[in-house]
């Protein structure tokens, strides 16, 4: 499956955590990001697996937000994220980072 956004991509190296429905918790860092999804590094030990639902919660104080995201693509160093909520939160993030 390839990963699609349409938004601009924006390199902002952030904090997050990814919130696995098996109650797991990963802690990693986000690559880019923009309105529709973000990209992420994994390890390959990790369970993060494609069409599975996540939560992603930003670690950052500019970025205080949790959102659902479906994971479409993944391989042993990333996984690619599709929010499948708006977050005004992200929007603002987004726009400051524009400016």
């Amino acid at each position: 499956m390839m990963e699609h956004r349409l938004d601009n991509r924006v390199q902002a190296p952030l904090n997050v955590t990814i919130h696995m429905d098996t109650g797991d918790t990963l802690q990693t860092r986000a690559n880019n990001l923009s309105r529709g999804g973000v990209c992420v590094e994994v390890e390959a030990a990790w369970d993060i697996r494609e069409k599975k639902l996540v939560l992603v919660e930003f670690m950052e104080e500019a970025l205080p937000t949790k959102i659902p995201a479906l994971v479409i693509e993944t391989t042993g160093v990333k996984a690619c994220l599709m929010f499948i909520e708006h977050s005004p939160e992200l929007h603002s993030f987004l726009s400051q980072l524009n400016k």
